[in-house]
């Protein structure tokens, strides 16, 4: 500590000369081969600039630190004094150096001086475990869940370690956290606990299973000695290697079966619960606009709902519009909410239609459909003008009966009786006629006879 403190002190005095000082300070009584290289790092550099601390380089690769703790200087130009634990891959034993750690401060980028160190060889002292400690290795795999898998579902993979005692590995090959066919979702992460004498350490990472198809596991692996470590001086390595091994195993995704899919699945695994709710005055002029939330809640995998497409569903067509713009989306733990945009296109819209949504239950292996309730609207027209009231007509109150001679009167057409249309016109009308023909016949003859005696 006082050394720390000390050598922070010279760095702020070498900042007369220099803005930035990097100071590395190695574990020199703890430098053993096979063992990682670790140490403090002290940063000084003014205070009204920025050290980004995840620019920590060592060899052109990213450095993780831990950071310690920050002294504060005052005065005319303030500094910060921060110190940052560092680790490093093994060394072999022997003199060696370590390169230049890097950091940037503000946007420069600043470098420490190279620093000779020692790596004292490691002593091994091989005996056989004390038979009373029992000393073992166990890995188990984890996959969760231990049934059928379809498209879009969620599983918990990773593996088990179960032993007693201080187990160094050795050798460890874990190719179920390493499957390019899953999407990874976050980082890994270690559950640790003790049940008796035995320890056990869980590796677990949460995926998604894309796609269907089937592939195999590969066997996993682990080896390593019990190991006694005093924090100082070599440890105590006990023989003999302990080594353990995972049965390799297939993996297969489901696809979705055709058998009695509803048109209108989009990929949802459930359960799921669903409800409607609009955002509207009593009274819509045609063509208003008004939100509609739909909620999904439940155990299902909320990350593959999608959004419906409300045009084709029962009852829509026709009635309304939806927004070009997707609906809106907000998820929370284990409940989502869809927003959309909804105009009423005719006044003929008395009630926004229920939705229909099919979810697959990847546990009871078959589509499930739910419908939300109809929610009851006005439409009006938009000069106020509203659908007239449909009126019921009255029930009849007596037998229907045949029309009679009576009834039928004023539609009667005016003509003679029936017997005046067929009978013949009068005798003297027809003779006159005849008598006109031969007269017509002697005018033509005598003017054909006048033409012939002047043509002689």
């Amino acid at each position: 500590m006082i050394r720390i403190f000390l050598l922070s002190f010279l760095a702020i005095l070498k900042l007369f000369s220099e803005e930035v000082v990097i100071e590395v300070l190695p574990d020199n009584e703890r430098l053993f081969e096979e063992r990682p290289v670790e140490g403090t790092i002290v940063v000084t550099y003014p205070a009204n600039k920025e050290l980004k601390t995840d620019s920590f380089s060592y060899q052109k690769s990213s450095l993780v630190v831990d950071f310690l703790r920050r002294v504060s200087v005052s005065g005319q130009s303030p500094l910060n004094v921060d110190s940052f634990r560092f680790k490093l891959p093994p060394m072999p034993k022997g003199l060696q150096t370590l390169a230049p750690i890097s950091v940037k401060v503000g946007d420069q980028s600043f470098s420490s001086t190279p620093v000779a160190v020692k790596i004292q060889e490691l002593q091994k002292i091989s005996v056989k475990a004390d038979k009373d400690l029992k000393a073992f290795l166990k890995l188990e795999s984890i996959f969760i869940p231990d049934g059928p898998l379809y498209p879009g579902q969620k599983a918990l993979v990773g593996y088990r370690y179960l032993f007693s005692g201080n187990i160094e590995l050795k050798e460890e090959k874990l190719p179920l956290l390493d499957q390019e066919i899953f999407t990874r979702l976050g980082e890994k992460y270690v559950e640790e606990r003790q049940e008796g004498q035995t320890s056990i350490r869980e590796v677990m990472q949460r995926v998604v299973l894309s796609e269907p198809g089937s592939f195999e596991v590969p066997a996993g692996r682990a080896a390593g000695y019990r190991v006694e470590d005093r924090g100082w001086g070599p440890k105590t390595y006990f023989e003999p290697l302990l080594m353990t091994e995972t049965p390799a195993f297939q993996v297969r995704v489901k696809p979705f079966p055709e058998a009695q899919k509803p048109s209108f699945f989009n990929g949802a695994l459930g359960p799921f619960l669903m409800r409607a709710k609009i955002q509207a005055p009593p009274r819509l002029e045609r063509g208003d606009r008004f939100i509609m939330n739909v909620t999904f809640n439940g155990e299902g995998v909320h990350s593959t709902l999608k959004a419906l497409n409300l045009l084709c569903l029962p009852g829509w067509a026709g009635f309304f519009t939806t927004s070009d713009l997707p609906p809106q989306e907000k998820g929370e733990d284990k409940e989502t909410v869809f927003s959309y945009e909804i105009r009423p296109t005719t006044v003929l819209a008395t009630e926004v239609p229920s939705i229909w949504f099919a979810y697959f239950d990847p546990f009871l292996e078959r589509y499930e459909t739910i419908l939300s309730d109809p929610i009851p609207i006005k439409v009006v027209e938009a000069n106020g003008a509203e659908l007239p009231a449909y009126v019921e007509p009255a029930p009849l109150t007596m037998e229907p009966k045949l029309p009679n001679e009576e009834d039928l009167k004023p539609l009667l057409l005016k003509i003679p009786p029936y017997e005046s249309v067929l009978k013949s016109p009068p005798i003297y009308k027809t003779s006159y006629v005849l008598f006109l023909i031969p007269l017509a016949l002697l005018i033509l003859w005598f003017r054909f006879y006048v033409k012939e005696e002047e043509a002689l």
